[in-house]
């Protein structure tokens, strides 16, 4: 295992971006006494007064407007949020002056003195997250939860309560620029396109992915689904970590049998029942298979697991039950912003599905929905910027309308929807063409659907 990136006294570090990540990441630096060089596209418009009063205080060199080498030129190394594409014109720039360029798992990788669990995929990442965190409090352990889910991981480094296991969501946006960090227990759910307009093809996106075991050791976990046909196919990348497999094989080492997961676990068998949880759907059973192992492998006890699993309720906008009217349930799934997500939650409807979908565009193709939509999907409404990408894919398949806005979308689908369908929102792509983010999104269905009359 590759040593991790240390942050030494006098250090000079150029922090590119101030948003809740850079700001957080300034703080951390700080502590660790380097002189930083902060610099923001923005105007600062998004910095609340004692924000800027912190920075000149504590001697933050910053710049608004644009990113200068004139300004970052002299800086050791730079600090790049996830937000900030790898082939934009200040990382090239950085990179052309010799200045490594690093994101915040590099930066804090040094600091991470307890065990590590890191959470990535397509799909799933922030309810396997959750549910790992849950089994981990019942068994007694004092955790810290963050990444990806809004909580950056400085925080971990900078607070006074005293933690003795972490979990982390991280995305592939992370990753990219990881650095040598190394989870003790890193988990791939699945992986389907997502995100290509960053990353250019499948290809980027996968690699992205396996940068959560390249710096494993040979004492570390690697928990992978087996179900999943791309990520069958990176078993041969795993190199020094244990490799645990879970999936609907019954050699896998979390095998899924009904509504139980049946464990092989250091020479015992362990049964797990999912029977009256939340976790008893298709793609719930998967995700406790993969919880469970992690939660074995960071020793907690089979009676500890199974209470997790009983009390976990998932996050909203995760194929949320809204209500049922007229004999037509309806399902709030904002969160399914590319078309894998789609795909599992169509498996998920009983019946005829109503699929309201669109929103902006994320660089993913559409045409990976053509078989599932023709199984599952009577209509498909649309919104947003994608529409006519969207429908350009699937017009052969099924019929399509068009809406202007959610609300007029829930009124369509509902008029086609009959007793024992279901209305589905799951956009396949993101929100910030209509909304401020996946749950506005999601809290705007549920705010139409609650609206419809009988």
């Amino acid at each position: 295992m590759k040593q991790p990136l240390t942050i030494h006294k006098g250090q000079i570090i150029a922090v590119i971006g101030l948003g809740i990540s850079g700001m957080s990441g300034v703080h951390y630096l700080l502590r660790k006494g380097a002189k930083i060089l902060a610099s923001d596209n923005g105007d600062g418009s998004n910095l609340d007064s004692s924000e800027i009063f912190f920075l000149k205080t504590q001697g933050v060199e910053f710049e608004f407007g644009g990113h200068t080498i004139e300004f970052i030129g002299s800086a050791d190394l730079a600090l790049v949020g996830p937000g900030v594409p790898l082939d934009s014109e200040i990382v090239n720039l950085l990179k052309s002056n010799g200045i490594p360029v690093v994101g915040e798992l590099a930066i804090v990788s040094c600091d991470l003195d307890d065990p590590v669990v890191a959470v990535t995929g397509t799909n799933g990442k922030t309810t396997v997250t959750g549910l790992i965190e849950e089994i981990l409090v019942v068994s007694g352990k004092a955790v810290f939860a963050g990444g990806n889910i809004g909580t950056p991981v400085y925080e971990y480094c900078g607070e006074q309560q005293k933690y003795n296991s972490l979990v982390l969501e991280v995305s592939s946006f992370q990753l990219d620029l990881a650095g040598n960090f190394a989870p003790q227990i890193g988990l791939l759910l699945n992986i389907s396109p997502d995100h290509l307009d960053r990353h250019g093809t499948i290809d980027g996106y996968i690699a992205a992915k396996m940068k959560l075991f390249c710096n494993q050791s040979n004492s570390d976990y690697a928990i992978i689904n087996d179900d999943d046909p791309v990520c069958r196919a990176q078993y041969s990348n795993i190199q020094e970590s244990s490799l645990l497999k879970f999936g609907h094989d019954h050699d896998c080492d979390a095998a899924i049998a009904n509504e139980k997961v049946m464990l092989s676990w250091q020479g015992e068998d362990e049964t797990y029942s999912l029977q009256n949880t939340h976790l008893n759907t298709v793609t719930g059973r998967l995700n406790s298979a993969a919880a469970i192992l992690a939660a074995r492998a960071m020793g907690c006890e089979a009676k500890d697991i199974q209470e997790g699993l009983r009390i976990f309720k998932p996050l909203s906008h995760r194929m949320e039950f809204v209500r049922e009217l007229n004999g037509v349930k309806y399902f709030n799934d904002s969160k399914a912003t590319n078309t894998g997500a789609v795909v599992i939650a169509l498996k998920q409807v009983d019946n005829k599905a109503i699929l309201i979908a669109g929103g902006r565009d994320k660089g993913d193709d559409y045409s990976l929905l053509k078989e599932a939509v023709q199984e599952k999907v009577k209509a498909l409404v649309l919104i947003g910027e994608a529409a006519d990408i969207i429908e350009k894919a699937l017009f052969e398949v099924v019929e399509i309308f068009r809406a202007n806005s959610l609300a007029e979308a829930v009124v369509i689908a509902k008029s086609k929807a009959e007793n024992g369908d279901s209305v589905l929102l799951s956009p396949a792509c993101a929100s910030f063409d209509m909304f401020s983010s996946y749950g506005h999104r999601g809290s705007e269905f549920i705010k139409a659907v609650s609206m419809l009359e009988k």
